[in-house]
């Protein structure tokens, strides 16, 4: 007599491999739906740096020294837009303009530095270099003294 091989049952899934199974699963739908990030990090980019007023205005002011106008007026003007209540960069910006012979706008920069720091020394006297190459020498000479009379006490 012959013994035949019992026919093996078929086990069901242990838990170790329905597991094994499952995070297979996982993964191969995260890659597929562009979880790429999830294993290679330079996939997710790199953050863009962000400018500050500050690093414009010093960009704007070493263009300036080294005699780039123009380029100084951009990164002042940058300056300006990334923050309007800044009166150094926008006097600076006036500087700049009147050195450009942008005279009306020149005024009109150096009059907003002064409605936002009307004590700084700075800002008057570049309100009064734009009047002077405009012309204006009257308004000029007031603009100029109105520091030395704050300072004094004195009437401007």
């Amino acid at each position: 007599m012959y013994l035949k091989p019992t026919p093996r049952r078929r086990s069901r899934p242990g838990p170790v491999r329905l597991l094994l199974l499952l995070a297979i699963a996982l993964t191969t739908l995260l890659v597929l739906r562009g979880g790429d990030a999830l294993f290679n990090p330079s996939a997710v980019g790199t953050p863009t740096p962000v400018e500050t007023s500050e690093e414009r205005l010093a960009a704007g002011l070493k263009s300036f020294a080294d005699g780039d106008l123009a380029k100084a007026e951009i990164a002042l003007r940058r300056a300006v837009a990334l923050d309007a209540k800044n009166d150094k960069a926008m006097a600076e910006l006036a500087r700049t303009l009147a050195y450009r012979d942008k005279r009306a706008e020149s005024i009109d920069a150096a009059r907003k530095a002064i409605a936002l720091n009307g004590k700084s020394a700075l800002n008057n006297a570049i309100f009064a270099l734009a009047l002077d190459w405009a012309g204006k020498y009257d308004d000029a000479l007031t603009a100029a003294l109105r520091p030395v009379d704050m300072h004094t006490g004195g009437e401007p």
